[in-house]
């Protein structure tokens, strides 16, 4: 007999007898919590943190809980970070979901930060997700729209009015307006470089950007800059710390569309390494504590089809809260047709 592997959007299902029994339970207690797991994602990207979790080879090999795609129980779906898969920037009600589970079922989810760009090298090249999603040359983008903003902004596509690489959206079937859902996260596992030079080593980004407080609060001149660090973390997980490798200033970027970008103002616009100055050793024998979590998830609002993913809101979205990690449960209540969690 050949084993099944799940591959993105797999939807292979349950006896028909077993479905019966977990409607008529669901319809029972449609009111009380949906109970869905997540493995390795929160369908987003890590907010704050700037770093990349979920890798290909731990997803790779994810399967249902039952190898028999007949036997009752829990299913397993995989969805992997493709163009295909995130949203950039917003959370919309009126997208069309990843894929539709069960209530108890589990998701593995790749996730992706926008700052990859910050260092091609380390964060995307090698990896052919992170390769598609930030394509970009002079004809086209992987992912167009970048944002809840026009699509005919000089800026870019969206406009960036939202930055985060949102893997989802995933439908929970049965799931009504009103309802409570419940999302539990198994276990999160940072994504390692697919670049052969940084084997078995996984990189993020901090950005001290416009935005930020340390913009213009600098001693030395320029007093308004704007300085990025590329910092190493343990690929395995083991380490409860990370450290500097390098961080530079922002210089103008000018990308393949031919517009220039003075500051941080859009999403995953390349850098050039020849137009920066890299400074090594930054930050010597110093360890960052870091405590690995999903910086943004949650639920479409119901009040417009298309939402920035910046600001935090009664659905979740971008909450930083470092709580949302490993063996942590998140309660959100379902708005008006937005049974969809990102």
């Amino acid at each position: 007999m050949t084993e099944h592997i799940c591959t993105a959007g797999c939807t292979h299902g349950i006896t028909a007898e077993n479905k019966k029994d977990v409607v008529e339970e669901f319809d029972t207690a449609r009111r009380s919590f949906l109970r869905n797991s997540l493995v390795g994602g929160g369908a987003a990207s890590l907010g704050a943190m700037g770093v990349t979790m979920s890798p290909m080879s731990y997803a790779a090999g994810a399967t249902n809980a039952s190898k028999d795609p007949d036997a009752p129980g829990p299913m397993h779906y995989y969805i992997p970070a493709t163009p295909e898969t995130v949203m950039w920037g917003y959370f919309s009600k009126i997208a069309k979901p990843t894929v539709e589970i069960e209530s108890g079922d589990f998701v593995t989810m790749e996730t992706l930060t926008h700052h990859s760009n910050d260092d091609a090298e380390r964060m995307v090249k090698g990896d052919p997700g992170a390769e598609s999603i930030f394509y970009w040359d002079a004809q086209r983008k992987g992912v167009d729209r970048r944002g809840a903003g026009p699509m005919d902004a000089n800026i870019g596509a969206g406009a960036g009015a939202g930055v985060h690489i949102c893997t989802g959206p995933v439908r929970i079937k049965g799931a009504q307006p009103g309802d409570i859902l419940e999302v539990r996260i198994a276990d999160v596992t940072p994504r390692p470089s697919g670049n052969p030079k940084y084997k078995g080593k996984t990189f993020g980004s901090n950005a001290a950007a416009n935005w930020g407080f340390h913009y213009g609060d600098m001693l030395t001149e320029p007093k308004q800059r704007e300085v990025v660090t590329i910092y190493e973390v343990d690929a395995t997980g083991e380490r409860n710390w990370a450290k500097a490798v390098y961080n530079y200033r922002w210089t103008p970027q000018t990308d393949p569309f031919g517009v220039v970008h003075p500051t941080i103002d859009y999403p995953g616009v390349p850098v050039d390494p020849n137009t920066i100055t890299k400074k090594d050793n930054i930050l010597r024998d110093i360890r960052i504590p870091i405590r690995p979590h999903f910086g943004t998830i949650g639920l479409a609002p119901a009040e417009a089809n298309m939402v920035n993913s910046i600001p935090p809101n009664y659905t979740g979205g971008n909450i930083d809260n470092w709580r949302i990690g490993k063996g942590a449960k998140i309660f959100s209540q379902s708005p008006l047709m937005a049974q969809c969690f990102q």
